[in-house]
């Protein structure tokens, strides 16, 4: 009897380890069941998707547009659609308006924007979704076109969230590769010239145990370093997996290829950009605090002094990679590479005129090698050589060697924070504004880019902004913005709640901060690409992910995505 009790409890077992066998293997291979009336599996469900309305379903159209400057301080903006009668809108600030009509599931709408300077373009729209908002543009009307005034082959292009292949919105199901052409059709419509997407690289100890399981060059948990890891040459560039952090990935040469292809066929230049890890996110999942326990990592990262040794090693061996990566950029037909890493980007003090040496080697060899432009990112802190940083950036010069100087500026209060500490040019009063308007948004811009004009005419260069705001209340000058990015939930539950309750998203403030940022990069000489970052790859960004995406910088299916259409479309 117990003999047939444990081949049954055997038998059991077996069964199910099979079945869970079974079910890994078709999410790991997107394996689908046909249709029918059973519930499919998650994987097979377009989680980027969001409810449809019926034909004939009664319910409500928003509509929110973004316009050029309005003089009249009693200006009506109306919608007029085909057939109906005109509805004035609701003014939002200076710059956009809204309003809400009845409409009826698969309704066609033709439909365009009046004021006092003409009409705009015809838009067209399909009721699809349920109270569901568009987010137009107008880049001048009939009788006032919008001409603003920027340096002749000005850009304006995306950066896409810095995420590539599976649980991009940690829903574990989803995968960047299935939005590639919605995406970028997306931001044709925009009006944009560039889209930039992020491959992922790591650092891995050369001959470890597990060497895609949180073995990079800080392991945490698994392993100790064989010896102290900032003067050890031991470990070696691997691409991306998505069993380390069950998150980013490397791409493909078929990814690469598609990437490009989707691009120029929609007008856009592909352009490559890479997150290189020397720490694995993945390490820290289960902490108390993400926060605290990476940043312990970061500063023993960052914070060290390098050796003449190691730095030629590190420039050895990232330099094997970019051209390595030339070549397949090359075969897939990218037009621009930023060859500066993203993420672990490493510190070389004290030997900066050899990292400068290197660095003006390395963007020869891959000029060699690449057929398009080949960009780098800089501090904006280091580019005006402002003290009390890391490294000794007045001897840095090779950036003026690159076909494109970038500066990411991840908040108003990021460059602010940069005038107060090294030039003392912030505005004293500028953290103690609340629900600042685009012109007080504009005021605290506007010193950080007459610095950063100033340093570019001395240094012969031409500099493109990438720039992002979240949609929390006050995101743009809030000092809880660093830390938000870096740890969306932390925020929430340490900042937060300790200053401002737990947020709602805020999406009229984050266009406003987009408005303030394109008013302050007009006019000027040496601002020749402004670039807006964070872009998501679908438009479920939204509460059922536990890091709050919903309050991310992301401007897709937002009133900011209406404002950047409007400059964009107007200087192209």
């Amino acid at each position: 009897m117990q003999g047939r009790t444990r081949k049954i409890l055997i038998g059991t077992i077996l069964i199910i380890l099979l079945l869970i066998s079974g079910i890994t293997l078709m999410m790991i291979y997107e394996i689908c069941p046909p249709k029918g009336p059973w519930m499919a599996p998650p994987w097979c469900e377009n989680y980027a998707e969001i409810p449809r309305i019926s034909s004939g379903e009664v319910t409500n159209a928003g509509f929110w547009v973004s316009v050029p400057s309005i003089s009249r301080s009693d200006e009506e903006i109306r919608l007029v659609i085909e057939g109906r009668s005109p509805t004035v809108m609701v003014p939002i600030g200076e710059y956009a308006w809204k309003t809400s009509v009845p409409a009826v599931g698969q309704e066609r709408l033709s439909y365009y924007y009046t004021s006092s300077a003409g009409r705009s373009r015809t838009f067209e729209r399909q009721i699809r979704v349920p109270d569901h908002v568009t987010y137009d543009s107008v880049p001048g009307w009939s009788e006032e076109p919008f001409t603003p005034s920027f340096p002749q082959g000005f850009l304006a292009g995306i950066h896409m969230q810095d995420t590539w292949g599976k649980n991009y919105n940690f829903m574990m199901f989803e995968d960047t590769r299935k939005n590639i052409e919605s995406t970028f059709d997306r931001l044709e419509q925009i009006g944009l010239t560039e889209v930039v997407v992020y491959d992922f690289y790591d650092a891995h100890w050369v001959n470890q145990p597990n060497k895609y399981a949180f073995d990079r060059v800080i392991p945490r948990v698994y392993q100790d370093p064989p010896e102290d890891w900032v003067t050890s040459t031991e470990w070696e560039i691997v691409p991306g997996t998505f069993w380390d952090d069950h998150r980013d990935e490397a791409m493909s040469q078929a990814d690469l290829n598609r990437i490009a292809h989707a691009a120029h066929a929609r007008n856009l230049r592909a352009v490559w950009s890479m997150n290189f890890a020397f720490t694995s996110i993945g390490t820290y999942i289960g902490a108390d605090s993400i926060w605290e326990a990476s940043s312990a990592d970061f500063a023993a990262l960052f914070e060290v002094e390098r050796t003449p040794g190691w730095i030629d090693d590190y420039f050895t061996k990232y330099e094997a990679l970019m051209l390595n990566r030339a070549d397949a950029l090359n075969e897939a037909g990218f037009d621009v590479m930023i060859i500066t890493p993203g993420w672990h980007n490493p510190n070389f003090s004290p030997e900066e005129e050899l990292a400068n040496l290197r660095m003006k080697q390395m963007i020869a060899r891959v000029k060699e090698r690449f057929n398009g432009d080949v960009a780098v990112v800089i501090d904006l802190a280091g580019f005006l050589e402002a003290d009390g940083l890391r490294e000794d950036w007045s001897t840095y010069d090779y950036y003026t060697e690159a076909d494109s100087v970038i500066i990411k500026i991840y908040s108003i209060r990021t460059g602010l924070e940069t005038l107060a500490e090294f030039r003392g040019t912030m505005r004293p009063d500028a953290y103690e504004i609340t629900d600042p308007s685009v012109e007080e948004m504009k005021a605290l811009i506007d010193p950080v880019f007459d610095l950063i004009e100033e340093e570019a005419k001395r240094k012969g260069v031409d500099i493109s902004i990438a720039f992002g705001v979240s949609a929390f209340k006050d995101a743009a000058i809030t000092d809880a913005m660093t830390v938000f990015a870096m740890d969306p939930t932390m925020a929430i539950e340490d900042t937060f709640n300790q200053r401002y309750g737990l947020p709602d998203p805020d999406y009229a403030h984050q266009a406003d901060a987009y408005e303030a940022w394109w008013q302050a990069a007009e006019g000027r000489e040496r601002i020749v690409r402004m670039m807006a970052m964070g872009y998501s790859w679908d438009d479920a960004v939204n509460e059922r992910s536990p890091a709050r995406l919903d309050l991310g910088s992301t401007i897709r299916n937002r009133p900011a995505e209406g404002v950047m259409q409007k400059w964009a479309l107007a200087v192209r």
